[in-house]
């Protein structure tokens, strides 16, 4: 458990994709589909803008020379493709019969697009870190 634990606090990311994939499986628990679509709605709403935040920010951050648009498009496609599936997930949960495959399929791809949005939230954040601002590790 002690090594579980360390492992957690070595990244605020990792305890972050826990609790997304802790939601999904309380809400496919739960088994409401009205429930699942607020509270879904809301997460996918607040990582939303978390990452529209960061993105920004990075996007503005990188006001260099060389490949402007690669890097442009680095920055938004993949928490926009995570959104998007995340969004999915959640129409699929909703829309679907309850224990169906596209339900099943709906939840997995929830939980899996819920935590690669924050996974991308998270690298795309300013670091604060010292060794960070030093160009380090």
């Amino acid at each position: 458990m002690k090594a579980l634990l360390r492992w957690l606090r070595a990244k605020q990311l990792r305890v972050t994709v826990l609790n997304v994939l802790m939601l999904a499986a309380l809400l496919a628990l739960i088994g409401s589909p009205v429930v699942f679509a607020v509270v879904g709605a809301a997460t996918i709403a607040l990582f939303a803008l978390h990452g529209l935040t960061n993105a920004g920010r990075a996007s503005l951050a990188r006001r260099s020379g060389g490949s402007r648009l690669l890097d442009q498009l680095l920055t938004w496609l993949p928490g926009g493709v995570a959104l998007g599936l995340a969004v999915l997930g959640l129409d699929l949960v909703v829309g679907s019969g309850e224990g169906s495959p596209a339900q099943r399929l709906g939840l997995l791809l929830f939980a899996f697009e819920l935590a690669a949005l924050a996974v991308v939230t998270g690298d795309l954040a300013p670091s604060t870190s010292k060794a960070a601002r030093e160009g380090g590790f």
